[in-house]
Parts: C-alpha cells; structure tokens; sequence
C-alpha cells in the first residue's frame, strides 16, 4: 500500500533531522498539524509572510516596499523576511536595501543561509510562520518560491507566488528559471505583472489560479530624487545637445549593447548619452563604445541609489531591452513626464501605444532605435505630445489604489 502524503512529510521530516543532528544543530523540524484553514481564515486578517531575495532595491523590491507602505494600514499585516548567506560573517544586502525599510520603518527578518542544503532556511520559515500565525506566505523568485512551497506542503499555509521578469541569460539562470516555473503549479495562486507572461507560463492560461498585476506608479513621488540640483557636472554641461537616459542593469538582457550601436550611427547629430547603472556587462560595454569611437558622446554614470536625479536634465529615455515584464522605470519616466522609447518585448506594449504615450521599435535593430531618437530630435512637439499623453497614461492605468485594490482582493479570495 501507497504511504499517505503526511507519512511521507513525516519520513522526510525524520531524515533531515537525523542530518541536523549529524552537523551538531540541537533545532530539529517539528511536524505542524494541518488546520481548518476555512475555518480559521473566515476570522483572520490577511497575516503575510513576503519572502524575497533581494541585495537591492531593485524593481521587485522597490515594488514590495510600495505594496507594504499602501497596505499595511488597511487591515493587513506584513512581515517581510530576506537572506544572508554565510556564518560568521554573512554577506546581508545592501545598505539602500536596509536603509529603504528602515527610513519606512518596516522591519525585515532575515534567513541566514549556512550551506547550499535549503533545510536550514526551511526550518527559520516554519518557526516564523508559526511565531507569527501567518495564514498567507508571497515569494517573489525562485528561492523564496522553494519557501512558499513547503510552507504549504509541510504546514498548509496558503500560498501566493510572484513571478518578475528575468534578469539574466545564462545556463544557471534558466535552470532556476524552469524551477521557478515548475513550482509555480502548486501554488495557491500565482502573480504575473504582464499578459506577456501567462503565453510562457505552464497552466497560464488558468485564470482562476493566475492573475495579472501590473506594477504601479506613486503619483506624489514616482522615483527617489537626492537634494543635489544635479547628479553629474558632465551631465548637467551638455549645453545644447539632446540627451537620451538609459537607467538599469547592465546585463544581457536589457539591450545596452544595441542602443551603444545605434548611437554609434548618429555621427551628425548632437546626442550624448548617459547610461546610468552596474552590472556583469559594464566592461564589455565600455570596450565596445570605445571600439566604436563614442568617446565623450557616452557617459556611463555607474550605479546610483537615486538614479532619478538624472531624468531632470534628459529629453528622452530610452529602455533597449531584449526581455521584460513591466519595467518599473518607464512608468517613473512617463509619470517625469520624459517621452519613452523602448522595444516591443514582454509587457512593453501593455504600457505604451505606439506614437501616442510613447515610441515602440522592434528588438536587436539599432538602426530603428537610431531613427526613433531622430524622430524626436526633429519633432519636439510631438515628443512633448508623447510625454504629455504618457503621464496621462500611468495617471490612470498605473496608480497605487489600483494596484493597492487588486491586491486586497486577492487576499480576501485565497483565505475565503
């Protein structure tokens, strides 16, 4: 006869604690009883435990953070939880990470990872759930995803499972990428940021289970801004030319590389360009606008906790990617009200229509990119129609109550 899933959690449970026990770590797992979640739910406010593994605040984080400040005072409770990895002395994230929940007064809770076996994060995340009474656990990646699932399956804790766009393209990444995906299936519901998404996603057709989110934009403050007047002396000494803004990662996937080329083929305009953000493709991409004879007409500006000081002086910004979700930084642009030029790819187009809030081009063509740029060289009334027309948009479709709205309802069907 079949062992029942609860004697297999129990079998499981045993063996890790034998191995615990083996490493001399006295904290063994114990089995939590499986409750009437209808039951006790139909009582309880949403109680949420949102694990992320962030070392910034990058766009997801920048969306949590944003999720917790516009919720929190309507009848939910947060308790947000990321990771050091280490012993002695854990690599923790970064000091704007930090800084962020603490000038928020949000507290984070911290999994130390000791080794590359999850059992131990397993092990602080029942404890939590337990100290805490959470009844709702949200991930946003595949680690926390790993957390999300056997919370569920060890302690039946509903689970809600956020799902961003890649940031990488290699073979380590998209393995994590496909084990993000298969675990997604078991999770209570999942939250997608675009339409994009569900097309790639296994069961994303299932709009009972998956839901689409778009990220949201705060009005009164759409980006973080410093009090200095300007980020740069060479930015803020272009004089007359025109100057195009690329803020992000500099990684594979977001296109530098194409937007260096199609710089490359504007010899007879005036265009400097200021490429604000770090990354793995930093060096390669120094060499190739060197290789290329940019010279001063590019400036990479490295990474910046307020990378918005340097929308003030651009007249366009221009996102290059080859993949996305919904770039958090083209809703910041178009509420800068900046006119945007970006690719066709994954959510893009469920922000911008093209020619009325901004200009679209299609992926890996430095020569449309280069004549979208010129377009608004030449026409500055309609670069000012697009930027007017994209505040409008992110005004209406990308708000914070919307979002702030979507959310709550989405808790209040989980526990239901």
């Amino acid at each position: 006869m079949a062992a029942s899933g609860q004697d297999y959690h129990l079998r499981t449970i045993q063996q890790e604690n034998s191995y615990l026990k083996s490493q001399h770590i006295n904290d063994p797992i114990k089995i939590v009883p499986r409750m009437d979640h209808k039951e006790i739910y139909a009582e309880s406010p949403p109680r949420i435990m949102v694990v992320l593994a962030a070392a910034a605040v990058t766009g997801p984080a920048k969306g949590i953070f944003q999720m917790i400040l516009s919720l929190r005072n309507k009848g939910c409770d947060f308790f947000l939880c990321n990771f050091k990895i280490g012993g002695k002395n854990p690599q923790t994230p970064s000091n704007d990470f930090i800084k962020t929940a603490n000038d928020n007064l949000i507290p984070v809770h911290f999994f130390r990872q000791l080794s590359r076996s999850p059992i131990h994060i397993v092990r602080q995340a029942m404890r939590e759930a337990r100290r805490k009474n959470i009844n709702i656990v949200q991930t946003h990646g595949y680690k926390p995803a790993f957390i999300g699932f056997c919370l569920k399956i060890l302690c039946g804790t509903k689970w809600i499972c956020f799902m961003h766009g890649t940031t990488t393209i290699d073979v380590k990444d998209r393995f994590y990428h496909i084990l993000d995906h298969g675990l997604q299936l078991f999770a209570d519901r999942v939250v997608l940021v675009s339409k994009s998404q569900a097309a790639k996603l296994p069961m994303g057709n299932n709009r009972a289970r998956v839901k689409v989110i778009h990220n949201a934009i705060d009005g009164s403050r759409p980006a973080a801004f410093s009090n200095r007047s300007a980020p740069s002396g060479e930015v803020s000494s272009h004089g007359g030319s025109f100057i195009i803004t690329y803020i992000g990662r500099l990684s594979p996937e977001k296109g530098v590389d194409i937007l260096l080329r199609a710089v490359a083929l504007l010899n007879d305009t005036d265009v400097k360009t200021i490429i604000v953000g770090d990354g793995p493709e930093r060096e390669k991409l120094l060499k190739l606008s060197q290789n290329l004879g940019l010279g001063g007409r590019v400036i990479f500006a490295g990474f910046s906790p307020t990378p918005a000081d340097f929308m003030k002086d651009t007249d366009a910004f221009v996102l290059p990617s080859r993949s996305e979700g919904i770039p958090n930084v083209i809703l910041e642009a178009m509420a800068l009200k900046k006119p945007v030029i970006a690719t066709s790819v994954g959510g893009v187009p469920e922000i911008i229509s093209h020619g009325h809030d901004g200009l679209l081009v299609p992926t890996e063509d430095p020569r449309s990119l280069a004549s979208a740029i010129v377009k608004l060289i030449t026409d500055p009334v309609l670069a000012q129609s697009l930027a007017d027309n994209g505040f409008k948009t992110v005004s209406t479709n990308f708000t914070l109550e919307r979002r702030s709205e979507s959310l709550l309802k989405l808790y209040r069907e989980v526990l239901s």
